[in-house]
């Protein structure tokens, strides 16, 4: 797949990972709801504590995944200009 085509896919994971963003907030909010009248509930806050770091952690390599494949679609773009100009000074060169 060419870099495009996976920018486009990881675009489409963003929009997935963005419809599931309310249901995190309504799950971890039930949780610390729970905790908040019944603190003997130690299960239910790591839980809700550990379900909000692995949103976090999923939203932060999504990010990172998603600079390496802009830095990947930049590289592509250089380098099919640099075999044009390296095309292009070639038959310069043979002219001369």
């Amino acid at each position: 797949a060419t870099a495009a085509e996976l920018v486009k896919q990881h675009q489409e994971l963003h929009d997935d990972i963005k419809a599931h963003e309310d249901e995190f907030t309504e799950v971890i909010g039930l949780g610390k709801q729970l905790v908040a009248s019944n603190p003997a509930l130690t299960d239910v806050a790591e839980t809700a504590n550990l379900l909000e770091a692995e949103q976090k952690a999923i939203v932060k390599e999504w990010q990172a995944k998603d600079l390496h494949l802009k830095q990947c679609l930049q590289l592509q773009s250089f380098n099919r200009e640099a075999d044009q100009i390296d095309a292009s000074s070639g038959a310069h060169e043979a002219f001369l």
